[in-house]
This record gives C-alpha cells, sequence and structure tokens, in this order.
C-alpha cells in the first residue's frame, strides 16, 4: 500500500468518524461498559467457584493479574469483600445473572448502532436475528472469559509445580511464561477479530479485520503506557479525592472505545474503498476548491491511485462521445483539457472536475459532445461503481440531486417555455 493511499484512507476514515458522530457513541459504549463490567465479574466468579470449589480470592487475584485496561482503578476492591468469594449466594447470583442480562444488552445495544451507523447503507439483521444476535453475544462472552481462566490457571499451576521442571525445559518455561504475561493483549487482538468480522453485514475479509484488531490493540496498548506515564494517580486524587481513579478509568475505556469506533469506520471505508474513493474525488469536482480544506483535499485527491486500474490515456483532438449517444461511464480528468458542448453551451473542463454523469442519473441519452483540447489521462468510471457510491455515502446521493437540479437549470434557461423551475424546486426540497 502507497504512502498515499494509506494517508487517503485515514483522511476519509476520520472525516466520516467525526460525520457519523461516533465519538457520542464511543461515549455511551464506555459508560455501559462499566455499568457492566462489575456484575459480569460476579458472574464470572459465581460459576468458577461452582466448577473448582475453591476460593474466590484466588480468581479474584488471577483477574487482577491479567486485567486488560491499566492500573487507574482496582475495580477488584469493589467486590473484594462480598460474600460471594467465600460462599455463593443464589439470590447474589440471580441478581448478578439479572444485572449482566440487562446492562451488557445495553452496552450490545449502543456497540451494534454504532456499527448500524457506520454500514448503515448495507444490509442489517432482522429484529428478530438481532435479538438473537446480542442474547448469543452475552453467553458466549461469559463462556469464554470462563474458559480463558480455566486454561490459563491450569497452565500457570502446572508450571509452578516441580513435576514441570523434569518435563519442560527452562527455555520452553520461560516462553511458556512470557506467553501468559502478553496473554491479555492476544486475546484482546482475538476478541477484536471477530467483533469486526461477524458484527457488521455483509462480513469483511479475515485479513482485513485482523488487521483492524491488531491495529486498534497496539494503538490502545501504546495509549495506555504513555498515559500511565503522563498521569500519576495519586496526585489526581488529591484534586478528584476518591473519584480520581474512576475518572482515570473512564478516560481510558472511553480512548478504547473511540479507538474501537475508529477502527471500525476504517474497516468499512476500506471494505468499500473504491467506492468512497470516487464518492471522494466526485464530491470534491463539484465543491468549492479555495478554501484551505478544499486546496487540501484536491492536492491529496489529486490522483487516487486506488482507481489506476481505470485510467485511459486519450489524444488531444478525439471525440470521447456525442450527443444523443447511450452510455453511462463517468469521467474524471486525472490531466489535460476537456471541451464539452451542445448547441446552446460550451465549457473547458480541467484536472480535477467529473463529466458525463447527467446521463447515468437520468438514464437518458448523452445532452453534450465531449472531446479532448490536449492529451488527457481519464479515469474512466463504470456505472456499477458510481451506483456503489451512492448507496454507501448519503452525501454523494444529495450531491446527485443537485447535479440533476443544476442540469434541469441550464436547459430551462435555453428553453424559457420549458416549466422546469418547478421540477427543480421539487428535487431541491428532497435535498
Amino acid at each position: 500500500m502507497k504512502l498515499s493511499d494509506t494517508a487517503q484512507r485515514f483522511y476519509i476514515t476520520t472525516k466520516y468518524f467525526f460525520s457519523n458522530d461516533l465519538s457520542s457513541y464511543a461515549c455511551a459504549g464506555a459508560f455501559n461498559f462499566l455499568l457492566s463490567s462489575i456484575p459480569l465479574a460476579l458472574v464470572v466468579i459465581s460459576i468458577c467457584l461452582r466448577i473448582w470449589h475453591t476460593s474466590g480470592t484466588e480468581i479474584l487475584q488471577f483477574l487482577s493479574d491479567y486485567e486488560l485496561l491499566s492500573d487507574s482503578f482496582d475495580w477488584t476492591s469493589s467486590i473484594i469483600n462480598s460474600s460471594i468469594l467465600t460462599k455463593p449466594s443464589g439470590l447474589l447470583e440471580i441478581f448478578a445473572v439479572f444485572s449482566v442480562l440487562w446492562l451488557s444488552r445495553r452496552f450490545f445495544i449502543s456497540i451494534q448502532g454504532a456499527i448500524k451507523r457506520i454500514y448503515r447503507k448495507k444490509t442489517q439483521r432482522k429484529p428478530i436475528k438481532q435479538n438473537l444476535f446480542l442474547t448469543a453475544s452475552e453467553i458466549i462472552l461469559v463462556l469464554s472469559i470462563i474458559f480463558i481462566i480455566l486454561i490459563i490457571t491450569s497452565a500457570r499451576a502446572f508450571l509452578s509445580m516441580e513435576l514441570s521442571l523434569k518435563i519442560v525445559s527452562p527455555v520452553v518455561l520461560e516462553i511458556l511464561h512470557n506467553v501468559f504475561r502478553f496473554a491479555p493483549f492476544g486475546l484482546l487482538i482475538v476478541f477484536l477479530f471477530f467483533v469486526y468480522k461477524f458484527t457488521p453485514l455483509p462480513h469483511p475479509k479475515n485479513t482485513l479485520s485482523f488487521a483492524c484488531a491488531l491495529m486498534c490493540s497496539v494503538t490502545f496498548t501504546v495509549f495506555s503506557f504513555v498515559f500511565s506515564l503522563i498521569i500519576d494517580s495519586n496526585r489526581y486524587n488529591l484534586i478528584y479525592g476518591l473519584l480520581g481513579n474512576l475518572i482515570l478509568l473512564l478516560i481510558e475505556v472511553y480512548f478504547f472505545f473511540i479507538l474501537f469506533l475508529f477502527f471500525a469506520q476504517f474497516q468499512y471505508i476500506s471494505q468499500f474503498y473504491d467506492d468512497f474513493i470516487f464518492a471522494q474525488i466526485y464530491l470534491l469536482s463539484k465543491n468549492d476548491k479555495t478554501t484551505s480544506s478544499g486546496k487540501f483535499e484536491a492536492k491529496l485527491f489529486k490522483y487516487p491511485v486506488r482507481l489506476a486500474r481505470y485510467e485511459i490515456r486519450v489524444p488531444a483532438g478525439q471525440t470521447i462521445f456525442s450527443g444523443g449517444d447511450k452510455s453511462y461511464d463517468v469521467y474524471y480528468i486525472c490531466s489535460g483539457e476537456i471541451l464539452i458542448k451542445n448547441s446552446r453551451t460550451k465549457k473547458i473542463l480541467t484536472s480535477g472536475e467529473i463529466f458525463g454523469d447527467f446521463a447515468f442519473l437520468t438514464g437518458t441519452y448523452r445532452i453534450y459532445s465531449a472531446m479532448t483540447e490536449t492529451d488527457c489521462i481519464l479515469l474512466k468510471i463504470p456505472p456499477e461503481l458510481f451506483q456503489e457510491a451512492i448507496d454507501v455515502t448519503s452525501s454523494v446521493a444529495r450531491r446527485t440531486l443537485q447535479v440533476i437540479a443544476e442540469h434541469i437549470n441550464e436547459i430551462a434557461e435555453g428553453e424559457p417555455d420549458m416549466k422546469t423551475p418547478h421540477a427543480e424546486i421539487e428535487i431541491e426540497n428532497n435535498l
């Protein structure tokens, strides 16, 4: 992947991240996660106690050792004195299960809402399937945590025995200790992979979901490390008192969900990148390029590398299409000049502009001719790609209505008796 292509992907991702207001969804996800984390921990501990018939403090110590979040907030202290650690209580277990089902459902709904916001133009699950998916996700999450605790606890117990020193070499033991040391990081990648892979429809490729999960995990790990170096929790508590650690935890959780949704948006952009890159240059060709943001976008997207396979080179003086032709390809000018004309108008288009879109939008014949004034490099965009760009981005759909209105206005200026102003008003009212 070329540097310019990478920059274009991240720029489009950032643009749609803010336009979709995903930071608000991240806030909801962080809040619901904090509400559901302690009841979830109670359920896991209760089930583990019934399976192993061991001390709850040992399980709690294990959860504390392998906490995925940093040490900003010792959530285990919230349940350290609970009677569930010494003797499982049926009533407490029922309450914890109910809390998990309700609060985790709120958590999954907030995440699913963000994914729908990102993938809003694509296939969505039916309500019944959606509820079954959420319920299954809750059950799988609890069972997965219990299974992971069972495997890691058993492995750590074996490695601490003298027998392991006799049958396993010291080098292998050191490797295994390091594996368990970085187990939370690996588990985070696996968890994010399954979320990125199976939550959206249609499902993205495995490589894309894994890459997004890895980037999210690495970025969050780096942030947590830098955050722990910059922020002194003891000094922070002097200002906010007992709420200091909770505020620090909230910041970290919120930032995690910011990253989670950012790379979910990045995955969607990458999954339909051809559509988004064409949408970007189509909107840019119709916008004002004199502003600072317009100049920056014009420079960044001057030549979309991703669409290079649609490139054609046309010498000067050659006709691209004529008025009355029935063709629906759309053309983007990479370099050169194009003359478009009909019986009433004549115009010169230069690099960064698009032409030929009106015939596709209306399904009619070409209303003007287009020919090269100089040697040109063009991108010949097939109508299928244009339609996909309309489907995945609402901004392109709105802009196409404006294009139709502009062309109707041009026709109305040439034919005074045409009753087109009413049609133009109707179209603009639909924007």
